[in-house]
């Protein structure tokens, strides 16, 4: 992988938290790159994989649970919105 815009959990889950501060902000992957400042969707899950891979570091560990975490609320948030009823576009 090429130069890591994050290789510290805090401030990457400052990024974090500040994408979901917004109670009124539609959740997306895509979204959630773009407040990370990735350039695509794959870049989250390059951190995941990273992490997840053998010899990774402390760091890359936590930052690829912190993004693992982030797409889950993501993934949560759409099925609970589909849940509610008269939200299908949210699937």
């Amino acid at each position: 992988m090429s130069k890591r815009m994050y290789d510290d959990i805090e401030t990457l889950q400052v990024m974090i938290d500040l994408y979901f501060d917004d109670p009124e902000k539609m959740l997306s992957y895509a979204g959630l790159a773009l407040a990370l400042g990735f350039s695509s969707r794959d870049i989250l899950n390059r951190y995941v994989n990273r992490g997840e891979a053998d010899g990774a570091s402390e760091s890359e560990i936590l930052c690829g649970r912190a993004i693992k975490k982030a797409k889950l609320r993501v993934e949560a948030w759409t099925i609970e919105r589909a849940l509610k009823g008269g939200n299908a576009g949210s699937i």
